[in-house]
């Protein structure tokens, strides 16, 4: 199983990818002398991913994303409300 980190904008820009061994690699054996279910802890292993580079947004590009982010919530709000209404009007006929 595998499983990538992106960290946050002001961090590093490097991805990480973490592996995890297989449940059943890290059962016991029945004569108590292989590994236990603790080892799995020493088999993680951390590598950087193969993430691809963004440019940097211009300020304009920015400044656009912005407000088709408002006016999609404006949208969610407005559909919201009218399906709120429509359930109290059909509650009271």
């Amino acid at each position: 199983m595998a499983m990538t980190i992106f960290p946050p904008s002001g961090m590093a820009s490097r991805a990480l990818t973490i592996r995890f061994r297989s449940a059943d690699s890290n059962r016991a054996t029945s004569s108590g002398t292989g590994r236990g279910p603790g080892s799995c802890l020493s088999s993680i292993s951390i590598a950087p991913s193969a993430a691809r580079r963004r440019t940097v947004k211009t300020e304009a590009q920015q400044a656009v994303l912005a407000l088709h982010r408002m006016r999609q919530q404006l949208v969610k709000f407005r559909t919201m409300q009218i399906n709120s209404l429509r359930g109290l009007l059909t509650e009271y006929g």
